[in-house]
């Protein structure tokens, strides 16, 4: 298994890159927004999945450890394949696909290329217990690329992150806040009416 390659870049393509590694050169599959990233450049460094097929034995590669991290999850997702997880990593950030789960967005997801609504809704079962962190205020402010209008509403923001502190989760948070929140009410008045909400299950 090989874990990362260090080397010097040999050519790029469509899809993938040659990285000469003192005189090998090694074919390593990358997600489009990365090959860009890897333009003009010389000297690479990157994690490796070594993916083993009946017929190929391939390398994928990562510029950042949470990507090779959210590569794992994704092709351990029934029905989603290498290929598709490449097109996931290079369609959203890595905040805004899990914020896009956490949340339960299947809109947004579906608007990645490659998944339809049954695949968007399998992603959301079967990865929303590998994000349980609590999001911070900063990671809100991109919400809106997960089609969230939150992203200039620093009453809602509060309100979602007050209720993460109370053990709310998420998806949950988000639902009670939005659905109570009118334009003239104060953050207390809110999360007041929002605990409410959640009172009563």
């Amino acid at each position: 298994m090989i874990g990362f390659i260090r080397g010097k870049i040999h050519s790029l393509a469509e899809d993938c890159c040659l990285v000469d590694v003192q005189g090998i050169g090694y074919r390593i599959f990358l997600s489009s927004k990365n090959l860009r990233s890897l333009e003009n450049k010389q000297d690479v460094f990157m994690y490796t999945y070594t993916y083993v097929r009946e017929d190929a034995l391939l390398l994928y590669g990562f510029l950042q450890k949470e990507e090779y991290d959210l590569f794992i999850k994704l092709i351990n997702v029934s029905g989603i394949g290498a290929k598709v997880a490449l097109v996931i990593l290079a369609s959203l950030s890595i905040e805004a696909f899990k914020l896009a789960i956490q949340t339960k967005n299947v809109a947004v997801l579906v608007k990645i290329p490659g998944i339809g609504k049954k695949t968007a809704e399998r992603l959301v079962l079967e990865l929303q217990d590998k994000f349980k962190e609590t999001i911070t205020l900063e990671q809100l402010h991109s919400l809106e690329e997960t089609g969230l209008d939150l992203t200039n509403n620093t009453v809602l923001q509060d309100v979602i992150l007050a209720l993460q502190s109370l053990g709310y989760d998420l998806s949950r948070a988000t639902n009670v806040a939005q659905r109570v929140f009118k334009n003239t009410m104060t953050v207390e008045e809110t999360l007041k009416v929002a605990l409410k909400e959640l009172a009563r299950g």
